[in-house]
């Protein structure tokens, strides 16, 4: 199924004019508009797919590793919260709620192996920014 794409307003979309493999279309900005690394990004009204990142496309993984690598994982998760602000301010209350909480959830998975293959859910209610 395509999904409708609205009137390209730039010439980076020209560029991107080809979908993505899952039917989306490319971003115009690339990964540059992918702070979290999962290759997937909110352009023009619309989602679209980072071309060579996560997309659907199974190298998200991969894509998130990278930016790790790029940020340190202290300041990737300020990015993955709140984007360039995060980045900009990896310290802030927000951003260390956040981190404590995915933290927290991975410790109860590492805590028992049958955790990573049963049904049980660990969640961690997240004020939304």
């Amino acid at each position: 199924m395509r999904r409708h794409r609205p009137h390209r307003p730039t010439a980076a979309w020209d560029a991107a004019a080809e979908d993505a493999s899952n039917g989306y279309p490319h971003c115009a900005n690339g990964s540059a508009s992918d702070p979290d690394g999962d290759g997937w990004v909110w352009e023009n009204g619309q989602s679209c797919v980072v071309q060579g990142g996560g997309g659907g496309g199974g190298g998200g993984l991969t894509c998130r590793h990278q930016a790790q690598s790029h940020w340190g994982e202290y300041v990737w998760f300020a990015g993955h919260r709140d984007g360039q602000t995060g980045l900009s301010n990896p310290n802030a209350d927000d951003i260390d709620k956040y981190r404590t909480a995915v933290y927290w959830i991975k410790g109860q998975l590492e805590s028992n192996s049958a955790n990573r293959s049963n049904d049980t859910r660990f969640w961690v209610d997240v004020q939304a920014i």
